[in-house]
C-alpha cells in the first residue's frame, strides 16, 4: 500500500530568526550539515527523489545560485 506524501516546513515563532541568525553564522559549518542534498533551482524536479525516498535525505534545499 502507497501512502500519500507528507511535506513538512520548517515552523517557528516569527521573531525566532533574529534571535538564532547569530548562531547560524557563528556555527554555519555545523548547520550546513543538516543539508544532505542541494539542488540548482533549474533541475528542481530532481529534489523530490530523495526527498520522498525514506531514510535517503536529511533536509533537500534547492537552491537559486546563478
Amino acid at each position: 500500500m502507497v501512502g500519500a506524501a507528507k511535506w513538512r516546513a520548517p515552523q517557528g515563532y516569527p521573531t525566532e530568526i533574529f534571535e538564532v541568525t547569530p548562531q547560524m553564522i557563528e556555527h554555519h559549518d555545523r548547520f550546513a550539515r543538516l543539508i544532505s542534498h542541494r539542488v540548482p533551482f533549474g533541475e528542481a524536479d530532481r529534489a523530490f527523489r530523495p526527498a520522498l525516498t525514506p531514510g535517503a535525505a536529511e533536509r533537500v534545499v534547492v537552491t537559486f545560485d546563478g
